[in-house]
């Protein structure tokens, strides 16, 4: 009966691990999601050009 038990509290929490991780991951998703349209949002009303240049002397808009 005790191993019964251990298997079961082993598996309450392996499932508690997994759905904190997955709504971590829920988390992350949006927050990058609202950065990326935040970024968007810069880009498309911005009137000016931004451009990069790195040491090799290659240009990223």
């Amino acid at each position: 009966m005790s191993i019964v038990a251990g298997l079961t509290l082993a598996l309450a929490l392996i499932g508690l691990w997994l759905v904190r991780y997955l709504a971590q991951r829920q988390r992350l998703a949006a927050a990058l999601l609202a950065k990326e349209a935040d970024v968007r949002l810069l880009a498309e009303e911005c009137s000016d050009v931004a451009m990069r240049v790195s040491t090799s002397a290659s240009y990223t808009l």
